[in-house]
C-alpha cells in the first residue's frame, strides 16, 4: 500500500457533488500530517445533493464521506514554518472540481456501507 496521509475538514467548505461512477469534490484543507512522504491524501467531506443542499443524517448531523486521492493531484501549499514538530510536514493542501472513483470513496458513519470486514 502507497503511504497515504489525511486530514480532518478544513475551515473552507468542502464540497462533495454524487454521481453514479464517482465523486467531485472542491476543498482546501488546513494540513496533513505526514503529506511530504505520502503518495495520497485522505480527507472528509460532506455531501451535498444535486441542489446544493447539505445532506443529513435523521438526527441532524452531517453526512460525511472520506475520499482518497493520489497527492499529484492536489496543489499543495508549504504553510508549516513551527519550532517542533516540523517531521510531520504538516501542509495545505487543495482540489478543485477532482473526480474521485467511488472504489475510493467510504463512510465511516454507516456500517453497512463499509468495505473491509477483517482485520486490516
Amino acid at each position: 500500500m502507497a503511504p497515504t496521509a489525511s486530514s480532518p475538514g478544513g475551515p473552507d467548505p468542502a464540497r462533495r457533488e454524487k454521481s453514479r461512477v464517482g465523486t467531485r469534490v472542491t476543498a482546501t484543507w488546513s494540513f496533513a500530517s505526514g503529506s511530504h512522504n505520502a503518495t495520497w491524501l485522505g480527507c472528509h467531506v460532506p455531501i451535498y445533493d444535486e441542489s446544493g443542499t447539505q445532506l443529513l443524517h435523521p438526527d441532524g448531523s452531517p453526512v460525511i464521506r472520506t475520499v482518497l486521492f493520489p497527492k499529484s493531484e492536489t496543489e499543495m501549499t508549504d504553510i508549516w514554518h513551527v519550532m517542533g514538530l516540523r517531521g510531520t510536514g504538516s501542509d495545505k493542501y487543495s482540489v478543485t472540481d477532482l473526480f474521485v472513483p467511488e472504489r475510493h470513496v467510504a463512510a465511516r458513519d454507516d456500517i453497512s456501507t463499509r468495505r473491509e470486514d477483517g482485520l486490516l
